[in-house]
């Protein structure tokens, strides 16, 4: 077997990591509004295949274990049914399956990424850092100079998130400061934006960060990701009563500055459980938006993670989207310390997943990362 130390000079491994980097940065969050940049989508697969080949001729890495098998058999299921769902709707049709196009070659390429770069995986997150930031920067910057963004609010406030679980996972430092430093910054900016999930889920990420020692043995345990995860997405599917609440009202209406029905979600969901069933194999992502606007009557999608996912690929996603998590939390155990921050921020988005779309590509492919990030074998947590 070919060890995973990358077969190059050391400058020509760094070279490669930079280069990875920059393109991991950009497979994960490049997606520029298509009125501004319609080539955009395009652009995004280009950078996929290119990421795929980058990583092979970078660290031409051989070695398989049972991590590389069960996230390969992962990425190979959800593939099949992001194709399968589309097709069985639509036919197949090259120029209306963008977005299948997309959300398959993106998370087979970080994948390949991870599974080749093995121990180099943290020198190519640093430059995804670096990049990442730059790349906000010149979001936030157009924003507050213009007015205007070159994304929707989602596009524009979760990377900041993302880059900050990054920048905990990497760090050489135990100093807490800076953690509250940027994660306020990424509240501020998602705030900036409008958009009160992100913000919700920054303050979610920290109050789980900071909770860490007291609460780490709970957050690891399958059964109480799960658990968590059936509740956040059914609770308001069938206990609309909640929003009647006084204390849930106000959280709503003074905190979050939304209306009692939050956006008419309650309208989306009394209707979603009405004509949903009808779409149980998934319609495919390239018709996701059309079927959201046929089963909530005019709703641009379901407001709810577990309920997108079925939309788009079927019932059978659920239980993958279990399988990856359950897969990862047992993975997390082997490091409690380098699993923290990951941690966190799957329990963040899987609670704002009551409200929010957000079991997308980016969050599949951070979890992958996430897997391949901690080690294989027991390491004494910090």
């Amino acid at each position: 077997m070919i060890s995973d130390r990358c077969p190059a000079s050391i400058r020509n491994c760094f070279i490669s990591d930079i280069i990875n980097g920059l393109l991991l940065c950009l497979v994960l969050f490049f997606n520029i509004e298509y009125s501004i940049f319609p080539q955009g989508g395009k652009i995004k697969l280009y950078l996929c295949v290119a990421l795929c080949i980058s990583s092979f001729v970078s660290y031409k890495v051989k070695v398989y274990d049972i991590r590389d098998a069960s996230l390969l058999g992962i990425v190979t299921v959800l593939i099949f049914l992001a194709c399968r769902a589309q097709i069985d709707s639509s036919g197949f049709d090259f120029y209306r399956m963008s977005l299948t196009f997309q959300f398959c070659l993106t998370i087979f390429s970080v994948f390949f990424l991870c599974q080749t770069s093995k121990s180099r995986l943290t020198d190519v997150l640093r430059f995804t850092l670096l990049f990442g930031v730059v790349y906000v920067v010149i979001l936030d910057l157009y924003f507050m100079s213009t007015g205007r963004s070159l994304a929707n609010k989602f596009i524009c406030s979760y990377p900041h998130l993302y880059l900050l679980v990054i920048y905990i996972a990497i760090r050489r430092t135990e100093k807490k400061i800076p953690v509250y430093v940027f994660s306020f910054i990424a509240f501020a900016f998602s705030l900036m934006y409008k958009c009160s999930t992100a913000a919700i889920a920054c303050v979610l990420f920290i109050v789980l960060f900071s909770f860490w020692e007291f609460i780490s043995s709970y957050l690891l345990s399958p059964v109480v990701a799960l658990v968590t995860l059936f509740i956040s997405d059914t609770i308001l599917l069938f206990s609309s009563s909640i929003l009647k609440s006084q204390w849930v009202n106000y959280f709503i209406v003074d905190v979050l500055g939304k209306d009692p029905s939050l956006t008419g979600r309650t309208g989306i969901y009394s209707s979603a459980i009405e004509k949903f069933f009808v779409y149980y194999k998934g319609v495919g992502l390239d018709n996701n938006h059309l079927a959201s606007l046929v089963i909530t009557n005019g709703g641009p999608n379901l407001q709810n993670g577990v309920l997108d996912i079925i939309l788009s690929f079927g019932w059978v996603s659920v239980l993958v989207l279990v399988f990856l998590i359950v897969y990862f939390l047992f993975s997390g155990k082997l490091s409690i310390h380098k699993s923290k921050p990951f941690v966190c921020f799957m329990y963040s988005f899987i609670l704002i997943s009551c409200v929010e779309i957000v079991f997308d590509q980016m969050f599949i492919s951070f979890m992958i990362i996430a897997i391949y990030f901690i080690p294989k074998t027991m390491e004494k947590s910090i």
